[in-house]
């Protein structure tokens, strides 16, 4: 069943999020807001009883830090704090005028971003070498920005019955409205226990469609963020996607995730998986060299390209699912 989406629940999470980590700072607030004004939104906290205005703005300087934001503007005020948060990566190109610009888009094609000879780089999942993804990058790179937008460009260049999704989102935060778009197949997992059973149903599922010679539609697993599954699986879970992903490849089944880079480099036979492309974080040219958010560097086999992501504003976000469930679709028709 499809679940209503809004960008209202998304931001309603996140201030869940928020709330949670500021009790972990000892400076337990409410928060309350999520108003989006263009590329920020905006979320007031007012400070439980025993909790100063000052704790509660160091604990928001800690919390940005960890989370990665850059650009947080924070304004104290009587009664608490306003806190104003990007929405989308500073780079990048907005990713449903440029799809509505495009022409000739296949069916089961995923828009990266931009590259910069400002040409669209686009995934052909089912003509391109590459078959699978994976994004390691740090928090607050953009890198679940990114893959919600793969997501979401292949929802609208595909039917239900060329593609059908699947999602692993144990934060359940950036991948939550996979459950509202047409092609789900399942209810996102978001509980360590139930990713588990997803997996291994999976392997079982490329077994049967080996067994009888089906390969569509294509099958496609999203996940974002491993860490707590690992915590719980262990060293199975490497195995474990690399045969998904090594047997998926004759029948029609994609693995396209993302997590932070130092879980990557514990998933040594994903990281040699056939027909894997990588993205990571592209550092900036000139004197600083840091990562510039939303830029990432995309390699596939012996090529590598520069690419700004292409981002979704929460109005877009909301857009998008309607166009999906509306039947209309980014991509020529034979």
């Amino acid at each position: 069943m499809q679940r209503a989406f809004s960008p209202s629940g998304y931001l309603d999470r996140q201030a869940d999020q928020i709330e949670a980590m500021l009790l972990d700072y000892d400076a337990p607030a409410r928060v309350e807001g999520g108003i989006v004004r263009e590329d920020r939104v905006r979320y007031h906290l007012t400070p439980n009883v025993g909790t100063g205005v000052q704790s509660l703005v160091v604990a928001v300087d800690r919390l940005a830090e960890t989370l990665g934001v850059e650009g947080l503007q924070i304004q104290t005020e009587v009664d608490g704090v306003t806190m104003d948060m990007p929405f989308h990566p500073a780079a990048g190109v907005r990713m449903l005028p440029l799809l509505h610009a495009l022409r000739g888009i296949q069916p089961c094609t995923s828009l990266v971003g931009m590259q910069t000879d400002q040409r669209p780089l686009l995934i052909d999942w089912a003509r391109s070498p590459t078959w699978h993804a994976w994004i390691s990058a740090p928090g607050g790179s953009g890198k679940s920005e990114l893959l919600r937008s793969l997501l979401l460009s292949l929802a609208l260049t595909s039917r239900s019955s060329e593609v059908q999704l699947l999602g692993i989102d144990l934060g359940g935060r950036e991948l939550a409205v996979m459950e509202a778009l047409p092609q789900s197949t399942y209810m996102l997992a978001s509980e360590a226990g139930y990713a588990a059973e997803l997996l291994h149903w999976l392997l079982q599922e490329i077994e049967h469609r080996k067994r009888i010679g089906f390969s569509n539609p294509h099958m496609f697993l999203f996940i974002d963020e491993l860490a707590g599954l690992l915590d719980v699986m262990g060293p199975a879970l490497d195995p474990l996607l690399y045969e998904i992903g090594l047997s998926g490849r004759q029948v029609g089944v994609h693995v396209v995730g993302a997590c932070r880079s130092a879980v990557f480099e514990q998933l040594p036979s994903l990281r040699s998986l056939p027909g894997m492309a990588r993205a990571f974080p592209a550092s900036a040219t000139g004197n600083n060299h840091a990562p510039i958010v939303g830029r990432f560097m995309f390699k596939e086999r012996h090529n590598e390209t520069t690419v700004d992501i292409a981002w979704l504003t929460a109005r877009d976000l909301d857009t998008a699912v309607e166009l999906t469930r509306s039947g209309w679709r980014a991509c020529e028709r034979r």
